[in-house]
């Protein structure tokens, strides 16, 4: 065949031109599979083998990890999973042998058991959760002093959660594991110890059996501050991921009224702030391991009068109670306006008074809102944190503005 072509010129230009329309074919080949997804790297490195999409998602600079409650569910129609890289279902609760509670002592189903078990919109978040490579969680909580007490004191219980666990996860085919453990006070270091040996033994478990998996750890705002259930240097050590809860700095039965989460101010206008907050924690972890999350709720306080940072009074039947609001609520309250709004300069957050005619009480309303979210995603980034975290999805309804916010300081 050499010495053909060699003695024919004609050959050899008819055998160089149907090289070329080879090489052109194969590249366009190789460049429609690339385009039809058959490697397509997801925001988080993952590779997802087949999918038919042709439209790749954006990338996400940051992480944006989502909690989801049973009782959110009916708002899922509204999740922008373009925006979100984690969405994480709250919650499944734990007894003190580390079962999850599925009857509650009054013999009524335990609500996130039952949606866990039956709802069908938790199953459609999960199916478009994966259609746009967002991760999905299972939150595991116990929220009782006596039940961690029992239950981190007994090594064979933690066998039973972890193997539990698991097959909840490889039931929903999902691979992540959100902790929440929140233990009111100051827990003795015995059972600190015993919290973040139960996280390393968990986290390398649920790894072990499944591929790919996240293990992350919900830790209270001043855990880095103060001696709480969760040891942030171990707890950082221990899991993959920690959920900074940075908000309820104000609570609901806080005897003044104040910011949920002032991004300054502390120590003089407010004991506490997020600005010390992150400095303790960077002194045990890096920013990396750090997700901060921020509050879509408000609390709406019964007070004495009408002046910032107002002493709260006891809410009863005559005058109502102080209440949990959630940001529609508060954003686009009818007394949210003129005189009776207000910007905090220090905590870098908005609230309004106003008076309840109907049980002649003042009330205050503190909140998150665009103006403070942005300044809070700002700090995020400016800190290189790993991402953002909000509590809760869902609270914001039908309201777009927030996902448009996050959208932008997204692509900043």
């Amino acid at each position: 065949m050499v010495s053909t072509l060699k003695a024919n010129p004609k050959l050899v230009l008819i055998f160089l031109l149907s090289v070329l329309t080879l090489i052109a074919i194969s590249s366009t080949f190789l460049l429609i599979s690339e385009k039809r997804g058959n490697t397509l790297s997801s925001p988080l490195g993952k590779v997802t083998k087949g999918r038919k999409e042709t439209k790749e998602l954006p990338t996400k600079q940051k992480e944006v990890f989502g909690f989801l409650p049973y009782w959110m569910l009916k708002n899922h129609t509204y999740l922008r999973y373009d925006l979100l890289t984690t969405i994480a279902y709250f919650s499944l609760h734990i007894n003190e042998q580390g079962e999850f509670i599925k009857i509650k002592a009054d013999g009524n189903s335990e609500l996130g058991w039952l949606n866990w078990k039956q709802n069908s919109d938790l199953q459609r978040v999960i199916s478009e959760a994966k259609k746009n490579n967002v991760r999905v969680a299972l939150t595991v909580a116990a929220q009782d002093n006596n039940v961690l007490e029992e239950f981190l004191n007994c090594s064979s219980c933690w066998d039973t959660l972890t193997t539990t666990t698991i097959i909840e996860l490889k039931d929903k085919n999902i691979s992540d594991l959100n902790l929440d453990f929140e233990y009111q006070g100051f827990p003795e270091e015995k059972l600190r110890a015993q919290y973040t040996n139960f996280v390393k033994k968990i986290t390398a478990d649920v790894h072990k059996e499944i591929e790919g998996s996240q293990v992350s750890v919900d830790t209270y705002a001043d855990a880095a501050h103060k001696t709480k259930l969760h040891n942030v240097k171990a707890l950082a050590d221990a899991a993959d991921i920690l959920f900074i809860m940075a908000y309820d700095f104000h609570r609901l039965t806080s005897d003044k009224t104040g910011p949920i989460a002032p991004l300054s101010g502390a120590p003089d206008k407010y004991k506490y702030d997020l600005t010390h907050m992150l400095e303790d924690y960077l002194r045990f972890t890096e920013p990396d391991k750090l997700i901060m999350g921020v509050a879509y709720y408000g609390y709406d306080w019964i007070t004495e009068d009408e002046k910032l940072g107002s002493l709260r009074i006891p809410g009863n039947d005559n005058l109502g109670y102080s209440k949990v609001s959630y940001y529609g609520i508060c954003e686009y309250h009818k007394e949210n306006r003129g005189e009776q709004r207000h910007w905090d300069e220090e905590a870098q957050t908005p609230w309004f008074h106003y008076y309840d005619v109907t049980h002649n009480v003042f009330r205050h309303c503190h909140y998150e809102n665009g103006q403070s979210l942005a300044a809070k995603y700002d700090f995020i980034k400016n800190n290189n944190l790993r991402g953002v975290g909000i509590w809760a999805l869902g609270y914001d309804s039908k309201y777009v503005e927030l996902w448009e916010l996050l959208e932008e300081k997204l692509s900043e």
